[in-house]
């Protein structure tokens, strides 16, 4: 990593490898002139939160894209440790960029201390999508983009771990607001990308192999046993 071709992005790679800090989940737009990624890492001289953040590395250099204060107490009270559901998403993390780098997506995350009930009844992730020429959208989930910045595909933190539980996802079609609701039976951390096509379609796990979701319509896919030979 530390031997990619841009020079200011391999200071703040080799600095973050020395002291042990994250960094990752890039993502690029088609031709590569703009680099986005997450990193709790601060720029030389800056005053940045220590905590992730959205860089952005292009023909200008390397600069923070977007950061967000926590809204965790500090020091937490006793009784924050068992009692505290934060209300702003800012450990940014998983950027996505649409092929002509008009379009980002960025999962926020927020800070729950609520034991189990964060994982089954609470969506602890949140989108922000950023279209050059519109404001800002905030809507729950864990998104990926189309790469034509039309669509995004929004995964739930919610864990399917009860029986016959399922979590919710859904294709939010950024031109006209419609938001086609789709449930998956198997968790997926946030990331990943071309989960969602340029026509709205998505692909998701399911139970025992993968679905495809196109206008509310889901058709599952069985994983298949191929036979090995040793």
């Amino acid at each position: 990593m530390c031997a990619m071709k841009i020079p200011g992005l391999v200071a703040l790679v080799c600095a973050g490898t020395a002291f042990g800090q994250g960094f990752g989940q890039l993502a690029s737009n088609l031709d590569g002139s703009a680099l986005y990624f997450s990193a709790p890492l601060r720029l030389k001289g800056s005053s940045e939160f220590l905590h992730p953040k959205i860089f952005i590395s292009d023909n200008n250099g390397i600069r923070l894209y977007e950061q967000r204060p926590s809204d965790v107490p500090f020091p937490l009270a006793p009784g924050d440790i068992f009692s505290f559901l934060g209300t702003e998403f800012f450990s940014l993390t998983n950027p996505d960029v649409s092929s002509d780098g008009s379009t980002v997506a960025v999962t926020g995350l927020r800070v729950c201390y609520l034991g189990d009930i964060c994982a089954l009844q609470f969506d602890n992730y949140q989108t922000t999508v950023y279209a050059a020429g519109s404001p800002a959208v905030d809507v729950p989930g864990s998104g990926v983009l189309s790469r034509n910045g039309r669509y995004v595909l929004l995964r739930s933190s919610i864990l399917p771990i009860l029986p016959n539980s399922t979590t919710p996802l859904s294709v939010l079609d950024l031109q006209t607001g419609q938001q086609t609701a789709y449930t998956t039976t198997v968790f997926s951390a946030p990331g990943g990308t071309h989960q969602v096509a340029d026509d709205g379609t998505a692909v998701y796990l399911a139970s025992g192999g993968f679905a495809m979701g196109q206008a509310g319509q889901t058709t599952t896919v069985p994983y298949r046993e191929y036979p090995v030979t040793l």
